[in-house]
């Protein structure tokens, strides 16, 4: 997958992703390759990436996981240059917390559980 993303220094960054889910959940896992240097990059050895939430408004979430100490980290990036789809924060005790757009719950479930 090509896409953009948005980083913290507010510049899009272009980005290749492999992508795979499981097929049956709740939960779900999501497996990510990244290049070298990128949030999803294997460097480090094999870890919990992160947990991930549906939320109905991503933007007051990204801002209310600001103030509560856990840094942006990188996000979806929509047609606009704007915050859109997901929403990584970095846990200050340690771990990534995903905020996801409740809005593409009902696609992605579908597109994990094979039906896309």
């Amino acid at each position: 997958m090509n896409t953009s993303v948005l980083l913290p220094s507010g510049g899009p960054k272009p980005i290749s992703l492999r992508l795979a889910f499981t097929k049956q959940g709740p939960p779900w896992m999501e497996f990510i390759e990244g290049p070298a240097g990128s949030v999803w990059s294997a460097a480090g050895g094999n870890t919990l990436h992160h947990v991930a939430f549906y939320v109905d408004d991503l933007e007051a979430e990204k801002q209310r996981m600001e103030s509560l100490g856990m840094a942006f980290e990188v996000g979806g990036m929509g047609p606009d240059g704007r915050l859109s789809g997901f929403a990584y924060h970095l846990n200050p005790h340690g771990g990534r917390v995903e905020l996801v757009d409740a809005r593409l719950r009902d696609g992605m479930e579908r597109w994990m559980s094979g039906g896309i």
